[in-house]
């Protein structure tokens, strides 16, 4: 993807970083022996400094504000910056080993001068990172919970002949779905592993208690219980991207409770009763099937209530 203006690149940090080492090269070839250590632990004082406080800090800042404003929809390339930011910490934690520790010894004091500067400025990293991504984060989710905010009072009572709605969903789930997997492919080409995990998880768990409220909103027809099957069919789909085994437990549970919606009323029964439902809290049961719009009518279902 491409890179947001004004934030970090490897390249520059490649640059930096070369500009260090030769600037270590001339140190060692101009200064007497007894002063080389010293040397260098200047000029990487100066390094580390200017790599933070002048370039990588100012750059997270910006991207953090970036952040502020929930009523804009988040720029998705900001998983980037995290991915690259890990790239500068890697390449300085190899520049140390190589271009530095050689010259200053690995038993002097200067030494662990410098390594406690160089973790200090990785621990700051670290931190800013972990804002930045929670930040990301809870800007994702609160744009979801707009788009879900569109959803209309009839969408789950259509007509008989919507056939959109019948084989496509609501609109603001397919653009829900849509973003949650735009959210999951930046994700991937962003960030390792452990972030992608973490990241992908705290947007399936908030979204999973989103729509556990969303859905309890709505009064749903027997047509409608057709149409919020296939949404939450469709949201179900977009989590299982992310490959998270207790995402799609969640949702799996989520698709039993849009069966509240579709099955007869003398079914409702042994649905609620003897499958999956049976262990969810009664008066979250109950706050589904009093949407049924047969809810008031049915004594079947009344007896639920």
């Amino acid at each position: 993807p491409a890179e947001l203006e004004g934030t970090v690149t490897a390249t520059t940090a490649r640059v930096l970083l070369q500009v260090h080492a030769e600037a270590i090269a001339r140190g060692v070839e101009l200064e007497n022996d007894g002063l080389v250590t010293e040397c260098v632990a200047s000029l990487t004082s100066i390094l580390l400094s200017t790599l933070g406080d002048e370039y990588l800090f100012p750059a997270l800042e910006d991207v953090l504000e970036s952040l502020q404003d929930l009523r804009q929809e988040p720029d998705l390339r900001t998983f980037g910056i995290i991915r690259v930011a890990n790239i500068v910490v890697r390449l300085v934690q190899m520049h140390f080993q190589r271009a530095i520790v050689p010259f200053v010894g690995a038993s002097s004091y200067v030494y662990r001068d410098m390594v406690a500067e160089k973790n200090q400025l990785m621990s700051r990293v670290e931190m800013s990172l972990n804002l930045i991504s929670n930040k990301l984060v809870g800007a994702c989710t609160q744009w979801i919970m707009g788009i879900l905010a569109k959803q209309r009072k009839g969408d789950f009572r259509p007509a008989d002949d919507d056939y959109t709605a019948f084989e496509m969903g609501t609109q603001p789930c397919r653009q829900c779905a849509d973003y949650l997997h735009r959210i999951e492919r930046a994700c991937r080409q962003s960030m390792g592993v452990e972030n992608q995990e973490r990241v992908l998880t705290d947007v399936g768990i908030t979204l999973h208690r989103m729509l556990m409220e969303h859905l309890r909103k709505f009064v749903v027809s027997v047509a409608g219980g057709l149409v919020l099957v296939k949404d939450v069919s469709k949201y179900r789909e977009a989590i299982s991207s992310f490959a998270i085994p207790a995402l799609n437990e969640k949702f799996s549970i989520l698709q039993d409770i849009s069966n509240i919606f579709v099955v007869q009323p003398a079914a409702l029964k042994s649905l609620l009763d003897e499958g999956p439902l049976a262990r969810l809290d009664r008066a979250t049961v109950q706050g589904f099937v009093q949407m049924r719009e047969d809810g008031r009518t049915s004594s079947l279902v009344r007896q639920f209530l």
